[in-house]
């Protein structure tokens, strides 16, 4: 399963999670809720590619 279906999956499980808080509080409006989803897989996505880089550069070493 390649990193960005399971980056996606996670920004959906945020949202759905985040989603249910807005809804008990009703304070978070869903852009807000789908702009931290996005970080959060945003976050995700640059932790993989910089993990992959270390991983290459010791490899060449």
């Amino acid at each position: 399963m390649s990193f960005f279906v399971v980056a996606v999956r996670i920004r959906t499980m945020c949202l759905d999670l985040l989603s249910r808080v807005t809804s008990a509080r009703r304070k978070v409006s869903f852009v807000d809720v789908s702009r931290t989803a996005d970080v959060f897989s945003w976050l995700l996505i640059k932790l993989n590619s910089m993990f992959l880089f270390s991983l290459h550069i010791f490899n060449v070493l």
